[in-house]
């Protein structure tokens, strides 16, 4: 009896210990180099429950059921397993554990790539197709409202040392930089960003904390978690400027080969781990890489991938991984985001320079939805007191605490930074590529579009032009220009003042005067984009001007994050610089004949929608910083009998850009321009052919290249601009430096002029019949690299007008060479 006791004590003790909630917590790392292993899972009594490890390796969760052994597993390492025997065995699984993983040497066997073998064959496929039937479930996107505050950290560092020989003491200066990182990082920066989306466009981001070394205050140098999170679910992921097929994808199967690595089992769930890389010989940008499929509706869990191109092509590489939760049991969502690029030709001390990002999502909402006055046009927005946050605020959303190595690089470039002045030359360089030079002292930018420019009529045109920034004022804006022409020999000024009484949605009145000339008939459609243009543009070939002095009141803003109205009342003096008269038929029948100079004075209103349009605010400067497709433009424009103006006219203008990937084949890019008037108009109000001129060398785009450029005149027009780049699907070059990328052009224009014969002194043909154009051009032909960081490419092509319009004597007339120039990193 008493032995019968004591054996139910004992098995009760066992009990108890079982049923207690047990935390397990630690680090799986690789045995071999002590890294930390992310996406390792830890499996609890055969695939009872478990979890898996972040991106440091670590994990923590806890179970309330007995233990009877836990699995430590990852795709290409041994499994550890620890097994619980007896009461004592559960008392290691207390502490924060540290499980060394050793790596299996065995190479995974990609199955032969068949065209025609059926994909249910290889089981890796079959698991595709469901993730990618399930896709639509699973895509952000088509999520109707969600929030989140995200973390990011992005730093520059050296690859690892271990990886190359350190440099011998003798080398003073790489020494140096090698015992430099060994406590430091080139540069460090971190963000805490409040995120609100509704769909189907409608996005904001808020920075709530700021900090980056060297500066005191990092105002507009911030960290963005959309430019880390990437939509697994697209059919392509665009990164660095190029469309990656996404392997899950519509018809994948036939660019990819896939192989299944892994399965862990987690009752009543299955993991499956799916390699996949680039079918040999296929041309087209790809991936390599693995994804883990979650059997619960076949979603990622996870996903690691890289470029699959070969290093010569894209001069950098990148590794990207995301980690997924199913979160509150309704939507997978990424929780981790991690980020590397390896800059292969920028070295220092032998080793390539790293620019790593993280990101960390916290407090996903899915309930509260955001309201619509939340939504700015701002893509990103900084709070004014992001650089002030105090380090309890930072504590609250940090993983860990700082190193002792982070510490240090901050001290020591915040040291820096005061010294040589990191705050101001920042100011200079976020202010260059929108064209302008701040000058704190005076309280105003220097305006770069000034200070050089270049056309046919006035050949070098050299100035120098002020607005004021938001040391002056934050509602008020005051500018002023001169202009010299070498050609012509004459000034050209202008003054402008601006009062924004609502800044967060860019409204804005002003008001402005110039003197200055004009291309007349020209198709003008304004876009906020106010970037300089380094490449050749249609302005640079403008060889016909009118004198005008202008004066305009107009008022303008932006509804949502989409559309941008505005609604201006100018008048203006035209003087033609060429022979031109015009005749006006009177209302009593008396012909007026406009010889030198007319008046004209407009209403005009006009409506821009970008979809998905995001901009760029650096004080009182906005530009277009990212814009979707489909866009639209409409402007009505009405001439008024008023200010010694004697034109009644009225003017509709509308422009509809649309572009689509195609699956293997490249982008389209379409354009469809229409212009319709009615009453009479003089020359400066009408619309040219839009022709860039057949002795025009570099290629411009939404223009006729085989066209005039002063050929055609009309009052009513349809322009249609069709292209198609091939990107290197259909050849892939093995040299750096020739790169081919062939794109195919299609254009059409008709129109008509209704009173021609009023126009003397200027060609009046029209397109009444269609004017029809192709053409062919391979840009990148020959390919460098300047200062081993800037690409540059040059190419050229040739487009032949046929038709109605074509020259039936000399065919060689027909034909217009043109060459391209591209430029990137």
């Amino acid at each position: 009896m008493r032995c019968c006791l004591l054996t139910f004590l004992f098995l009760n003790s066992f009990w108890l210990q079982a049923q207690t909630p047990i935390r397990l917590q630690g680090t799986v790392v690789d045995a071999r180099t002590g890294e930390p292993l992310p996406f390792a899972y830890i499996v609890v009594n055969q695939g009872v429950m478990g979890g898996n490890t972040d991106f440091d390796g670590r994990f923590d969760f806890t179970m309330q059921t007995s233990v009877e052994q836990v699995a430590f597993t990852h795709v290409g390492y041994e499994d550890f397993l620890y097994v619980v025997n007896a009461p004592e065995d559960l008392q290691p699984l207390q502490r924060v554990l540290r499980i060394p993983l050793s790596p299996n040497p065995t190479s995974l066997v990609f199955p032969v790539y068949q065209p025609n073998a059926v994909l249910a064959y290889n089981p890796a496929h079959a698991l595709i197709q469901k993730a990618l039937r399930n896709r639509a479930l699973h895509n952000p996107k088509n999520i109707p409202f969600y929030s989140y505050n995200s973390y990011n950290r992005f730093q520059i560092d050296l690859e690892p040392a271990q990886k190359i020989a350190l440099p011998a003491r003798k080398d003073s200066a790489k020494y140096k930089i090698a015992m430099f990182m060994q406590h430091n990082y080139l540069f460090l920066a971190e963000t805490v960003t409040n995120f609100q989306r509704r769909t189907p466009t409608f996005q904001t981001e808020k920075i709530l904390a700021n900090r980056v070394s060297g500066f005191q205050n990092p105002q507009y140098l911030a960290l963005s978690t959309q430019a880390q999170l990437l939509n697994f679910y697209e059919d392509y992921l665009t990164f660095l400027n190029r469309k990656y097929l996404n392997p899950i994808s519509p018809e994948a199967q036939k660019r990819y080969v896939f192989a299944i690595e892994d399965t862990v089992l987690v009752k009543p769930d299955t993991i499956f781990w799916i390699a996949f890389k680039p079918v040999p010989h296929k041309f087209f940008d790809g991936l390599q890489g693995r994804i883990a499929l979650h059997s619960r509706t076949f979603a990622i869990q996870s996903i690691e991938i890289e470029s699959a191109l070969p290093e010569k092509e894209v001069g950098l590489g990148f590794r990207l991984a995301q980690r997924y939760e199913w979160v509150n049991k309704q939507y997978w969502f990424p929780q981790e985001v991690r980020l590397e690029l390896v800059l292969r030709r920028v070295k220092m001390g032998n080793r390539c320079m790293l620019a790593q990002w993280r990101t960390h999502i916290n407090d996903l909402d899915f309930k509260q939805k955001p309201r619509w006055a939340t939504f700015r046009d701002v893509m990103l927005q900084v709070s004014p007191e992001a650089h002030q946050q105090t380090h309890d605020f930072w504590a609250n959303y940090r993983r860990d605490s700082l190193s002792r190595r982070a510490l240090q690089t901050y001290a020591s470039l915040d040291t820096v930074g005061k010294q040589a002045r990191f705050d101001s030359r920042l100011a200079f360089a976020q202010h260059l590529p929108l064209a302008r030079v701040p000058i704190p002292r005076w309280k105003m930018d220097f305006d770069l579009r000034h200070a050089f420019n270049f056309n046919r009529y006035e050949f070098i045109r050299l100035g120098v032009g002020f607005v004021t920034n938001s040391l002056f004022s934050k509602k008020y804006n005051l500018g002023a220009y001169l202009d010299y022409g070498t050609r012509d020999g004459n000034f050209k000024y202008g003054f402008s003042a601006q009062y924004r009484p609502l800044p967060a949605v860019d409204a804005s009145v002003s008001a402005r005067y110039v003197s200055d000339v004009q291309e007349p008939a020209r198709v003008r459609f304004s876009e906020a984009n106010m970037a300089i243009v380094f490449p050749p543009n249609r302005d640079f070939f403008t060889s016909r001007m009118d004198k005008v002095r202008l004066f305009e009141l107009k008022a303008q803003g932006r509804v949502l994050q989409n559309f941008r109205v505005e609604t201006s009342f100018r008048t203006k003096r035209v003087l033609p610089t060429y022979d031109y008269y015009f005749l006006m038929q009177g209302e009593n029948g008396v012909t007026n004949i406009y010889t030198h100079h007319y008046q004209m004075t407009e209403v005009n209103s006009q409506l821009n929608y970008f979809w998905g349009a995001r901009y760029l605010r650096l004080d009182n400067l906005w530009a277009l910083a990212k814009r979707l497709y489909p866009t639209f433009y409409l402007s009505y424009t009405q001439g008024v009998r008023a200010l010694g103006s004697d034109f009644r006219y009225g003017k509709w203008e509308a422009r509809l850009a649309y572009e689509h990937t195609f699956r293997h084949l490249g982008i389209t890019h379409g354009e469809l321009w229409l212009g319709w008037s009615k009453g009479q108009m003089p020359y400066q109000a009408l619309w040219n052919g839009q022709g860039e001129g057949k002795t025009s060398p570099p290629m411009v785009a939404n223009y006729f290249q085989a066209m005039g450029t002063y050929e055609f005149l009309m009052d009513r027009f349809t322009y249609i601009f069709l292209r198609h780049n091939f990107k290197k699907l259909l050849f892939k070059s093995p040299y750096s430096w020739f790169q081919p990328v062939p794109i195919l052009h299609h254009n059409i224009g008709w129109g008509n002029l209704r009173n021609a014969t009023a126009h003397i002194g200027i060609e009046t043909k029209t397109l009444r019949k269609p004017y029809w154009e192709s053409g062919f051009m391979i840009n990148d032909v020959l390919k460098t690299r300047f200062k081993k960081t800037l690409k540059v490419g040059i190419g050229g092509g040739a487009f032949l007008r046929y038709g109605a319009h074509r020259d039936r004597e000399k065919f060689g007339n027909n034909w217009a060479y043109k060459v391209s120039f591209s430029f990137g990193i």
